[in-house]
């Protein structure tokens, strides 16, 4: 894959210079090669810039496009979308400019009640968690359910960093049309401003060494709440 065609992208929010479709792994990074380990279970948006959210090095973020798997072995032929995090930058909305946000269509899911999305992403040895970052995920209704929007009729289940690396489900939806049990896990965060910090420090994002991750999104019947998320996550050590 050259380009992000495939995508079908609707909507481009920005950083689009920071994103570059690459053939293979760059030869700065390793190649990994260990055991990988299972677990189960589109920047930050606030647009008030805070020095502890500024990343202070220019890093680069690889997410390779493929279904995830315990990878061992960096396959030349494969493609990977690289993104860049320049220093002093927050998100994609502010300058300096750091990663990028888009909406894609790549799929006619009208009808479907359950959607799943994988890919696997790489952070070098030496990246600046920060207080935290976002990852792709799915959506529905229509783009923007973002920025500390109210959600009242779309939805978003992106995943996260935050510091060290911790990881979670960073969700956007109607915030009371949700079950009690959706904030049960101690770890999660439900009063805060934007959206649900769902399962915090529930998998690692670690460095130098790559991730892979498996959302499978399921929509209520209607009437009913019987929606679920599920994540699987596999991480490999370089």
């Amino acid at each position: 894959m050259d380009d992000l065609s495939a995508f079908n992208i609707s909507t481009f929010s920005g950083g689009k210079d920071n994103l570059e479709v690459v053939q293979g792994i760059p030869a700065s990074i390793a190649s990994a090669s260990a055991s990988a380990s299972i677990s189960s279970a589109s920047s930050p948006d606030d647009p008030d810039p805070d020095p502890d959210l500024q990343v202070s090095n220019q890093t680069p973020i690889l997410l390779a496009l493929h279904k995830p798997h315990r990878r061992t072995k960096w396959r030349t032929t494969e493609s990977a979308i690289q993104l860049f995090y320049p220093a002093g930058s927050i998100n994609p909305a502010q300058r300096p400019v750091g990663g990028a946000q888009f909406y894609a269509t790549p799929l006619v899911l009208t009808g479907a009640r359950n959607v799943s999305l994988g890919y696997s992403v790489f952070f070098p040895e030496n990246f600046d968690w920060v207080l935290g970052g976002k990852m792709p995920g799915l959506y529905g209704g229509h783009a923007g359910c973002s920025g500390g929007s109210v959600a009242l009729d779309y939805w978003s289940t992106r995943l996260m960093w935050r510091k060290a690396g911790e990881g979670e489900l960073y969700l956007y939806a109607p915030k009371d049309k949700q079950t009690t049990e959706l904030c049960d896990d101690p770890r999660s965060v439900c009063d805060a401003k934007y959206g649900f910090s769902i399962g915090r420090g529930s998998f690692l994002c670690g460095a130098g060494r790559w991730t892979s991750v498996l959302q499978t999104v399921t929509l209520n019947t209607p009437g009913k709440q019987d929606g679920s998320f599920q994540r699987l996550v596999a991480t490999v050590t370089a």
